[in-house]
């Protein structure tokens, strides 16, 4: 014979308690049981190594970019016209209140007052509709103490309802 007597009544035993244990239990709720091992073995053996290896790449990422920035290399002195915790602040939430209202912004360019050093006058170039710059100039006008020094319009073409817009604005310094 090709098959042992002894491995021929084993395999007889667990077909016959396989078949006792579907009697008992149901074929439905073992084809469950099935599925329900099917994806926690799929879960421990392929999806939790990859979500491990992401979540080291992730934590790699954030060391790197938690690194503080040298000290300057040439040993020069910090410019008078660096912006100041408050004033960074401040432009941060400008160009986030910019940005909630849609218009868009390319780059902006600013400067310190020369004469006092307390103000710091921005001007930005925008694009977007007349609705959503009106609305968002009346919600920063009374989130930040500004004062819009000009305000260019211009339409690239005339059936674009966008505009090229051109703000330039100043920030109130820091409250001594």
């Amino acid at each position: 014979m090709w098959f042992n007597a002894a491995g021929g009544r084993r395999s007889a035993a667990l077909r016959w308690r396989l078949r006792l244990a579907c009697e008992q239990a149901g074929k439905a709720s073992l084809a469950l049981a099935a599925c329900c091992l099917a994806l926690l073995i799929y879960w421990v053996f392929f999806l939790r190594p990859a979500v491990a290896l992401a979540e080291s790449k992730l934590d790699e990422v954030r060391l790197a970019l938690n690194v503080p920035l040298p000290p300057n290399l040439h040993g020069e002195k910090t410019s008078p016209e660096a912006l100041t915790a408050a004033e960074y602040e401040q432009v941060k939430t400008l160009f986030l209140l910019l940005e909630k209202h849609g218009l868009e912004a390319k780059e902006s360019r600013y400067q310190t007052a020369a004469d006092t050093g307390s103000a710091l006058t921005l001007e930005i170039p925008l694009q977007g509709t007349y609705p959503r710059l009106r609305e968002a100039l009346a919600e920063i006008s009374t989130v930040l103490a500004v004062s819009i020094d000009s305000l260019t319009l211009s339409r690239p073409a005339p059936e674009n309802a966008r505009l090229a817009i051109v703000l330039r604005l100043t920030l109130a310094g820091e409250q001594p």
